[in-house]
């Protein structure tokens, strides 16, 4: 079963990487998990990398898409995201894909506070 809700998602952040081509563009199907939650819908995450203007301009970047519907699989998930138009879908199913905690993320930040 398709969740257009969610297909209609993956489209735009497909449209929105195509314009910009911040990298390669994957798709990962896994439990909810990010620095502030945890829970066990199933959810999909996009993965590209920061664009250019950002102060993150290279590193990988994971964004959150929206979650399936209760009733629905992981093969549902894996077919919603093949009828979005998506060509690649790699599967983290325990433990999370590339998460990046925020101690990494301002790693390149001076440890003196005292601007």
């Amino acid at each position: 079963m398709i969740d257009e809700r969610l297909a209609e998602r993956i489209r735009d952040r497909i449209a929105t990487h195509n314009k910009k081509k911040n990298g390669k563009l994957t798709f990962t199907v896994e439990y909810g998990r990010g620095e502030t939650y945890a829970n066990r819908e199933l959810t999909v995450y996009a993965h590209d990398d920061y664009e250019r203007s950002s102060v993150l301009a290279g590193r990988e970047r994971r964004m959150w898409i929206g979650a399936l519907q209760r009733d629905l699989t992981e093969q549902d998930a894996h077919d919603t995201i093949g009828a979005a138009g998506a060509t690649k879908v790699t599967t983290f199913m325990l433990g999370g894909s590339t998460h990046v905690p925020i101690s990494q993320v301002v790693s390149h930040l001076p440890d003196d506070t005292d601007y």
